[in-house]
Parts: structure tokens; C-alpha cells; sequence
């Protein structure tokens, strides 16, 4: 993992070079994405969902992999590429836009960069050895992970897979798994609880996505097992990242 230079190091200036790395990169990841969804479904609710994610996934490239801060860099990358997507659906695919749509487009495009520049940038940063109290940052963080996970194992892996139903399950148990382990493995103390809430807080959502972005109703039973095991799995994968954190810096210090 990449070690964050200190904040007296970033520079005031905007570093352009990752903004249009941000671009580039969100550009392809979304085409991509998008491109499966568009093809799999036709409720414009869920290519719009998976574009969002595109946004989030940019901003999180480059919090992550870019030297100091630049969460500003990220939204400005976002909202290029939100340009971007409008130009190309009024040139290439010539779809009408609204106005409205088109300054929807853009403040999402920059605010969702912006929250992935932040999570980014959390992923990135040096950890500390011991932090107390609830970490409500890994909280918000695990959620977007594990949002950004579930979207693209329900609606971007499973037609790859003839959206068979079992690929369906197993990648959204799956999902809650990995972001768990990233919560844990990357953040500073145990945050083994934050990761379980964070699964819990993104069952609800995904319920509230599933009931009013496509309208289909989640009977009381399914979202209690839902809820029993985004915050289990979500657990389970911070254990296994607290685990291996703190075996490899057992291991560092003993050399």
C-alpha cells in the first residue's frame, strides 16, 4: 500500500496530471461497466446506478494511487467526465438531454468523484497502531465499498454469467466479504465493528435501491437474512483483514 505524504507536502495548486488520469481511468472503467448493463437491462435505473458507481470508482483511482492529497483533483476529474458522458450520448448515441439532466449529471459527476477521492485517500493513508472509539469514517467508507462491490457483482458479473441466480447470491455475499477486509486490513486499530455496520447500513440501502429505483417490493423475511448476513460476512472479512495487518507488522518488526 501507498504511504501518503504529509499535508505539508500537497501542493496548493491543482496537480492536473491526475485529473486527467482520472478521467482516462473513469472514462474506461465506465464504458465498460455501463456498457455490460446497457446491453443485460433495460430499466434505465440500473445503467444509471453502475454510472454513479463509475464516478465513485474514479474519484477512489485517484485518492488512491496519487502522492498527497487530491480530493480536489478527483471531483474535477468527476465532473470533466461527467462532460464527457454528456457529450458522448448527445454526439454518439444521440440521446436528448434536458438541462436539468445535464446539471444533474454534473454535480453528481463531481460530488461522487469527491466521495471517492475521500475513501481513496482513507485506503491510502499510514496506519496508526492504536485508535479508540468508533471509527465512524471506516464506517462511511465500508458502506461505499460495499456498494460499489454488491453493484457491480449483481449487475455487472452476474450477465456474464447468463445472470444466473446463484452467481447472483454467492457475488453479493461475496462482496460483503471483501469490503469487510478492506475496512480491516486498511484502516488504523480494530475497526472490526465499523466494517459489521457498514454492512448492515448497506443492506438498507441496497433495499431502499431495490424498492424504489426498480420498484420491486423485498419481502420481510429475505431483508432479515439479508441484514444477518451483510453484517456477519462484513465482520468475518474485517477479522481475516485485522489478521493479516497485524501478522505483517509482527513481521516487520521482527526483521
Amino acid at each position: 500500500m501507498q504511504n501518503q505524504e504529509p499535508s505539508s507536502a500537497a501542493t496548493s495548486a491543482l496537480q492536473w496530471k491526475w485529473v486527467i488520469i482520472g478521467v482516462i481511468a473513469g472514462a474506461f472503467i465506465m464504458g465498460v461497466i455501463v456498457g455490460i448493463t446497457a446491453k443485460s437491462f433495460h430499466n434505465v435505473f440500473i445503467p444509471s446506478l453502475i454510472g454513479s458507481i463509475g464516478f465513485v470508482i474514479t474519484g477512489i483511482v485517484v485518492g488512491y494511487y496519487s502522492p498527497g492529497v487530491t480530493i480536489r483533483e478527483a471531483a474535477v476529474g468527476g465532473l470533466i467526465l461527467a462532460v464527457v458522458v454528456l457529450f458522448s450520448l448527445l454526439t454518439v448515441f444521440s440521446q436528448s438531454i434536458t438541462v436539468f439532466q445535464t446539471l444533474v449529471t454534473v454535480v453528481f459527476g463531481y460530488l461522487l468523484a469527491f466521495v471517492g477521492g475521500w475513501v481513496g485517500e482513507n485506503l491510502q493513508e499510514e496506519r496508526a497502531e492504536q485508535t479508540r472509539g468508533m471509527q465512524w469514517r471506516w464506517v462511511g467508507a465500508g458502506i461505499v465499498v460495499a456498494l460499489i462491490l454488491n453493484s457491480i457483482g449483481v449487475f455487472v458479473f452476474a450477465p456474464l454469467f447468463n445472470y444466473n441466480l446463484t452467481a447472483i447470491f454467492v457475488s453479493f455475499l461475496v462482496s460483503f466479504v471483501i469490503a469487510g477486509y478492506v475496512v480491516g486490513y486498511s484502516s488504523a486499530g480494530v475497526t472490526i465493528k465499523e466494517a459489521a455496520v457498514a454492512g448492515l447500513a448497506t443492506v438498507v440501502i441496497d433495499w431502499a435501491l431495490v424498492s424504489f429505483g426498480l420498484g420491486m417490493s423485498v419481502p420481510f423475511r429475505e431483508t432479515i437474512i439479508g441484514l444477518t448476513a451483510g453484517f456477519l460476512l462484513s465482520m468475518l472479512g474485517a477479522w481475516a483483514g485485522e489478521w493479516l495487518q497485524a501478522s505483517m507488522q509482527k513481521q516487520k518488526s521482527s526483521t
